[in-house]
């Protein structure tokens, strides 16, 4: 939320952020029940090859649950470091989507950017929707590669994710491509896309300002 924003916009984006904290814990208790179930088919097989598949069918769950707890919108918005977020969601999502397509992923976070939480939020939001998108719309050859690189140039925080595979000929801009877009607007910023035979690049960019702690402001500038 920007500096100016009403005292009813702030109620609003928190009774928002109620309704998403709700569904995401009903989905990890639907994941958490779901892998329960696993392990309680893999009990009852009498098949070693049996109880195998069925671990990596528990195994990959757990995965997917991890990787929504690392979107999980923040309940407090405080100071936190975006490098730290980012290295925690691509552990989440190369364990859970990437990994088991042969595609490998990459952060390269020289330094820490501070954010508000809820910035840092909507910035992972947006990387984790590019990653997706590079993942399923990417045409790879043999093993993929995907990048996320983040950094501040110029007052600027700049999120590339790139890929090397090039653009599958049925992909169509979406609904992820409007989240995208939508999510960049709350952060003041804008994305730039390029697209080619050997592989995408996507830029989110968007100005870092300033965090105050005490009366003074703290953080990368």
């Amino acid at each position: 939320m920007t500096a100016d924003c009403s005292q009813s916009q702030v109620e609003q984006f928190e009774n928002e952020m109620l309704y998403v904290r709700e569904l995401l814990h009903r989905i990890s208790n639907e994941y958490a029940n779901a892998i329960s179930l696993a392990h309680y088919v893999a009990a009852g097989c009498s098949s070693e090859e049996a109880k195998a598949a069925v671990g990596k069918i528990a195994a990959h769950l757990h995965a997917l649950a991890s990787s929504h707890q690392a979107l999980y919108p923040p309940e407090r918005d405080e100071p936190t470091d975006l490098a730290d977020d980012l290295s925690e969601l691509c552990r989440a999502m190369a364990a859970a989507w990437l990994t088991p397509q042969g595609i490998t992923l990459q952060l390269a976070a020289p330094r820490r950017i501070l954010l508000q939480r809820i910035n840092c939020w909507r910035a992972c939001l947006i990387v984790s929707e590019l990653i997706r998108n590079a993942g399923r719309h990417g045409s790879y050859l043999e093993r993929g590669h995907i990048g996320v690189s983040i950094d501040v140039v110029s007052g600027r925080v700049l999120c590339r994710v790139s890929d090397d595979g090039a653009l599958a000929p049925t992909y169509a801009p979406g609904r992820g491509t409007r989240l995208v877009d939508a999510l960049a607007d709350e952060l003041e910023g804008s994305v730039e896309r390029e697209f080619g035979l050997s592989g995408a690049s996507v830029v989110l960019s968007f100005p870092l300002r300033p965090i105050m702690l005490d009366g003074q402001p703290i953080g990368e500038a």
